[in-house]
């Protein structure tokens, strides 16, 4: 499973969960509708298959990743890693 977060909003596998500006100024600490939609996907599998990987770039908030990562857990997903996303870096 991958969660994508571009400027505008975050994606779950393509599917769209929300937009980045209202849950940043949300003043929960996860995202209940991606948490929600985590456990639909998750279903009955097993432990091996709870896997996620979160993929931004370097304008992510930490805030934001927090958010993610506390919905990430609560959804019992418990090996979670990191992609991002670089620019093309200016010639030198």
């Amino acid at each position: 499973i991958v969660i994508a977060v571009t400027p505008q909003e975050i994606l779950v596998d393509g599917y769209k969960i929300g937009d980045v500006s209202l849950i940043e100024k949300s003043e929960d600490d996860s995202i209940a509708l991606l948490k929600e939609h985590l456990l639909r996907l998750k279903g009955d599998t097993t432990d091996a298959m709870n896997k996620v990987t979160i993929m931004g770039d370097q304008h992510t908030s930490y805030m934001l990743i927090s958010k993610i990562l506390n919905s990430c857990q609560q959804a019992n997903y418990t090996q979670i890693a990191f992609a991002a996303l670089q620019n093309d870096l200016p010639a030198q």
